[in-house]
């Protein structure tokens, strides 16, 4: 039983870490791209260049799979649409639609893009911000069950004693 139920368990594991680890590496490859982008490098150039810079992680495996499939003949939004359907975050799906769409239309793409980076910034600040908040309320937990019943036992085993050598007990 063990063993047929184990694998799911740690493969959602895995798929959680991976999806935690790309939405902690994703603002500075955005952050990159956008740079890259500024200094003058075309979008598929500065892609491959932020790539580049980006530090081993699961958000350099994808994005270089993209590349991958963009060098050999897939047109670039077709091959950001399938790296949005392989990782299925919501910050890179907005990313794919952000780069679609600018480039349907024909806007700045470095604004858009620099306006999503800002929004994850935000984004991960915010998250800061909750688990910040979620913290006193986890750390009731162990103050009652261990703080508590060791103070009352320095306070009342004492005042015990002497109620007992005064006769009350």
């Amino acid at each position: 039983m063990f063993g047929y139920i184990y694998p799911d368990f740690w493969i959602g594991g895995q798929i959680r870490d991976r999806a935690k680890k790309m939405e902690l590496q994703f603002p500075f490859f955005l952050d990159v791209l956008i740079l890259t982008m500024r200094a003058g490098l075309a979008f598929s150039l500065a892609l491959e260049q932020a790539v580049k810079i980006v530090p081993s992680g699961p958000v350099k495996q994808e994005f270089g799979r993209a590349i991958s499939e963009i060098r050999c003949g897939v047109s670039r939004t077709e091959a950001l649409h399938r790296l949005a359907e392989r990782v299925q975050l919501p910050s890179i799906s907005n990313f794919v639609a952000v780069v679609s769409q600018a480039e349907e239309s024909g806007g700045s793409l470095t604004q858009s893009l620099n306006e999503q980076a800002k929004q994850r910034r935000r984004e991960r600040f915010q998250k800061a911000e909750k688990l910040a908040g979620q913290a006193p309320v986890k750390l009731l937990i162990p103050l009652f069950t261990l703080i508590f019943p060791i103070l009352f036992i320095i306070i009342g085993v004492p005042l015990y004693l002497d109620l007992q050598a005064a006769g009350m007990f």
